[in-house]
């Protein structure tokens, strides 16, 4: 008998959702709206991923109206979603604002939005949650509703909960004369940013409240993790990096996003032809340590022993 249980609940204003829980950790997946995985957690502890309750974060107006129709409006909502890569306005914005279907199967919660018009995209996210550690598995599928191939790559966007720090391992593999990273740059991000820490190892990124320019960079991050301290302990972003994949925007696997309301951690599949009835698949795996300090932004030193001890062992 699985240990998985699941039950319907209304969960603050974000209306029909379901909870998941092993005894041990929780999730809770909206139903009315979305998809969106909007709660990853320790039972009955504070929630590592940021939930917009005020709704701050939409995108309304024009060019939204004139492809999707009159009042058209995309939440971000907060928590974990499904996108593909690479972005476009207003295509990628769709208004997934209508009840998802749901299948629970072994372990978890299937997630099936009605597929979008316009984009002729279906997603569908698989959540499983172990049944005795604090992990959980998140499977992502985009098939293509349409007539014709489309070149995309799924794309796993997880809002984290403020006031955090998060860390991301640079490339170390010797390549020797030849180039071993690749960094992107988006127009507003100012590499002088304190925010950000460019270590030998480590890049890390502090959600600051205080600070509302945004950053955004990426990665071509083929150790396959990022982690996001915050409330005493540590969420872990686990996924497979294809050393020869080809990557969107300039071959990066890893993006991340900060302003004064949130910071995002992005991993994106490979870029591939969808043809019609095609699905691109991408996957995660989500782990929670907690009683964790964390460290400094600049003390590479804690970090290295921290990952030696937890992530890369």
């Amino acid at each position: 008998m699985s240990k998985i249980k699941a039950e319907q609940i209304e969960y603050k204003n974000f209306g029909k959702c379901l909870r998941i829980t092993n005894g041990k950790i929780e999730a809770v997946v909206t139903l009315d709206v979305g998809p969106r995985i909007l709660r990853f957690a320790f039972v009955g502890g504070e929630n590592f991923f940021h939930e917009d309750i005020d709704r701050e974060s939409c995108t309304c107006g024009e060019p939204l109206e004139a492809v999707f129709g009159k009042g058209s409006k995309w939440f971000i909502y907060g928590g974990h979603r499904l996108w593909l890569s690479p972005e476009d306005m207003p295509m990628t914005y769709y208004p997934d604002n209508e009840p998802v279907n749901y299948n629970i199967i072994d372990g978890g919660v299937e997630l099936i939005p009605p597929a979008q018009r316009v984009n002729d995209v279906q997603y569908r996210i698989q959540f499983i949650m172990s049944e005795d550690k604090p992990q959980a598995t998140v499977n992502h599928f985009i098939t293509n509703v349409g007539g014709s191939t489309i070149k995309r790559a799924p794309w796993a966007i997880t809002v984290m909960r403020r006031g955090g720090m998060e860390v991301i391992p640079e490339p170390i593999n010797n390549t020797g004369l030849l180039a071993n990273r690749v960094l992107s740059l988006w127009p507003y991000s100012d590499m002088s940013d304190d925010r950000i820490y460019w270590g030998k190892k480590y890049i890390t990124m502090r959600q600051d409240t205080s600070v509302s320019s945004a950053f955004k960079f990426g990665i071509n991050n083929n150790r396959g993790w990022a982690a996001y301290f915050v409330n005493n302990g540590m969420f872990l972003k686990r996924y497979n990096h294809n050393q020869s994949g080809n990557y969107p925007d300039n071959g990066v696997s890893f993006e991340t996003f900060t302003n004064n309301q949130i910071l995002e951690m992005e991993t994106l599949g490979e870029l591939v032809d969808i043809s019609p009835g095609g699905t691109a698949f991408h996957s995660e795996e989500w782990t929670l340590i907690d009683n964790v300090e964390c460290p400094a932004p600049n003390d590479e030193v804690t970090l290295d022993t921290f990952v030696k001890l937890y992530i890369e062992k």
